[in-house]
């Protein structure tokens, strides 16, 4: 199941304060704080899924920055989350 930039973030939280009794959740920690941290550099919203990204793009810093097709009609996910659910592209090379 794909988690969003914001339940990574809550996961990794909980991870945090579960490395004493598990130290070998620091690798985890600093994988999905990276994700989340870079996508949201990016621009990318707080409910995107970033799993899906990781996929297409191969890592999350071949990831393009955030960019909305002017064209592109809202989603359900656009009308539920204003500014937050919308749909990625991949910029021109």
């Amino acid at each position: 199941m794909a988690v969003t930039i914001l339940e990574a973030l809550q996961n990794a939280n909980y991870n945090l304060d579960n490395m004493r009794a598990m130290p070998g959740l620091y690798p985890i920690v600093k994988y999905q704080l990276n994700n989340a941290l870079v996508l949201l550099e990016k621009g990318w919203p707080i409910y995107q899924e970033v799993e899906p990204l990781l996929e297409e793009f191969g890592g999350v810093e071949n990831v393009p920055n955030y960019t909305r097709r002017i064209f592109e009609p809202p989603s359900p996910a656009d009308v539920a989350k204003p500014l937050l659910g919308v749909r990625y592209t991949r910029e021109k090379e």
